[in-house]
C-alpha cells in the first residue's frame, strides 16, 4: 500500500464531486432509463456540466445555477437561473423540482445540495429559510412516499462536529432566531467518496484552511495500491486549478 497527500480548494472539490457522481451506476441508470433530477446548487452545477459532457447533451452554463447560497461581500451580478436540471430517459428537461419530483418513482435519483456535512455518518443537513419548507418538501415526499433515491453532494468545507439531528434540534428550537436546519433524506457525497469511487483509494481529512483564495480548502491523505494512488494524483492535478466561484 502507498500513501500520498493532496490539497483541494472548495472549487476543486466541487469539480471532483461532479466528475465522480456522473460515473456512479445509479446516477447514470436513472439518467438513461428513468429520471435524474439535479436541483439548483453550486456543487450540482458541476455535476450537471459533467453529465452534459458525458452524455453529449450540449453545453451547460453553471453561472447562476444556485439556490439559497451563503454569500460574502463580493458582488455577483450574474442573473440567477430559474429552472432545475433533469435528464429523463436520456433527454434533457428543464423545469422545477416542484413539478418534476412528484412524477418520480423507484429507480429515479434526485441530487440536492446541502449546507452541513457530518462526516462520520455521511449525514447532510439543509438550511431552511422558507417557512413552507422549500425544495425539501417535494424531495421528502418523493423519497419517503415513492422510494426515490436522494444523494446530497456536499464539500468538506461544510463539515460540522455534531450529528445533524442534534444540530437540527438546536436550530429549530422555538427560542432560536434565523434559519432552521433539516436532516436530509439521503446520504451525503463528498470528496472522500469521490476519490474512493473513481480511484479506489481511501482518503482522509488531515487538515484544513488557507488564504488568498484557498479559504475553506482541505488537505487530504490517501492510501491505496500504487496504481490507485497514481490515478488519484493524476485526477487531482486535473481539478486543482479550478477557478473559485464567480471568477
Amino acid at each position: 500500500m502507498e500513501r500520498s497527500q493532496a490539497y483541494l480548494t472548495p472549487a476543486a472539490g466541487k469539480r471532483l464531486i461532479g466528475l465522480a457522481l456522473v460515473e456512479e451506476k445509479a446516477v447514470l441508470k436513472a439518467a438513461q432509463n428513468g429520471t435524474l433530477l439535479i436541483v439548483m446548487g453550486t456543487t450540482n452545477g458541476y455535476v450537471a456540466q459533467a453529465l452534459c459532457e458525458k452524455l453529449g447533451l450540449g453545453p451547460f452554463e453553471r453561472a447562476g445555477f444556485l439556490r439559497g447560497a451563503f454569500k460574502g461581500r463580493k458582488k455577483d451580478e450574474t442573473p440567477p437561473q430559474t429552472q432545475d436540471f433533469a435528464v429523463v430517459k436520456g433527454e434533457l428537461v428543464r423545469g422545477s423540482v416542484f413539478d418534476i419530483a412528484p412524477q418520480m418513482g423507484p429507480g429515479d435519483v434526485i441530487l440536492k445540495g446541502a449546507n452541513a456535512l457530518y462526516l462520520p455518518g455521511r449525514e447532510a443537513g439543509v438550511a431552511i429559510g422558507n417557512p413552507a419548507f422549500g425544495t425539501l418538501d417535494p424531495i421528502y415526499r418523493a423519497v419517503m412516499g415513492r422510494r426515490v433515491r436522494a444523494i446530497f453532494p456536499v464539500g468538506l468545507e461544510k463539515r460540522v462536529d455534531s450529528p445533524i439531528q442534534a444540530l437540527a434540534d438546536f436550530a429549530n428550537d422555538p427560542a432560536m432566531k434565523g434559519l432552521r436546519l433539516c436532516p436530509a433524506p439521503g446520504r451525503a457525497y463528498c470528496e472522500l467518496d469521490a476519490l474512493a469511487s473513481l480511484c479506489g483509494v481511501e482518503a482522509r481529512l488531515l487538515a484544513a484552511g488557507g488564504i488568498l483564495g484557498a479559504e475553506g480548502g482541505v488537505l487530504l491523505g490517501m492510501e491505496g495500491e500504487k496504481d490507485a494512488i497514481e490515478k488519484a494524483e493524476s485526477l487531482l492535478k486535473q481539478v486543482r486549478d479550478e477557478a473559485a466561484f464567480g471568477e
